[in-house]
C-alpha cells in the first residue's frame, strides 16, 4: 500500500501465503489507517469490484476472473493514491472474523436452551427464538417457581438457567 508502482504492488501479491479472503480482509482492514480522502474512497472502490469479481466467480465458477481481482487488490489500490504517503502505520490483522466468532459464541446459549425448547413444544428452534424465550425469560426473572417448572419441563442445567434470568 506504500508504493505508486503497479509492479511493485503486483509482485508483492505473489510472495504473500494466505488465500484471497484473507487478503482481502487483510486490505479492508488496513486501507482506512493508510489512506485518506478521495484516495481513501478509490481504494475501497478497487476492493469492492474485486470483490464483485470474487462473487462473479462464487456464482459462475468462472475462475478467469482471479486475474482481476489480484489486478484490483493489488494495483488498483496501490495505484488509486496520488502520492506516497509517508507516515508509518501499524497493519493489523483483521478482527471481523474474531468478531463473528465472539457474537456465534454469546448467541450459542440462546440456540442449544431454543433447541431444547423447540423439541419439547413441537416448534423450530427459529420461532422459540423469536415467540418464546422472551417471555420465558421474564416469567425466570420474576419467579423462581416458574424457573424450576422450566427446569424440569425442559431439561435446563445451571447455567442456562442463569442465562434466563439476566
Amino acid at each position: 500500500m506504500k508504493t505508486t508502482d503497479i509492479d511493485i504492488a503486483r509482485t508483492s501479491f505473489d510472495n504473500v501465503n494466505e488465500d484471497l479472503d484473507t487478503i482481502m480482509l487483510w486490505l479492508e482492514e488496513n486501507i482506512p489507517k493508510e489512506y485518506a480522502g478521495d484516495d481513501l474512497k478509490e481504494a475501497l472502490m478497487m476492493l469492492s469490484k474485486a470483490d464483485v469479481y470474487k462473487g462473479r466467480i462464487r456464482r459462475w465458477q468462472y475462475w478467469r476472473f482471479m486475474v482481476y481481482i489480484y489486478a484490483l487488490c493489488s494495483g488498483g489500490v496501490a495505484l488509486s493514491k496520488k502520492e506516497k504517503y509517508k507516515k508509518i502505520i501499524k497493519y493489523e490483522r483483521p478482527t471481523r472474523i474474531l468478531k463473528l466468532w465472539q457474537a456465534n459464541m454469546k448467541y450459542n446459549r440462546r440456540k442449544i436452551i431454543a433447541e431444547k425448547i423447540a423439541g419439547v413444544v413441537h416448534t423450530s428452534s427459529k420461532r422459540v427464538i423469536n415467540d418464546v424465550l422472551p417471555y420465558i425469560q421474564v416469567m425466570c426473572r420474576k419467579s423462581e417457581t416458574a424457573c424450576d417448572k422450566f427446569v424440569v419441563e425442559f431439561n435446563l442445567d445451571k447455567e442456562e438457567i442463569a442465562w434466563l434470568k439476566k
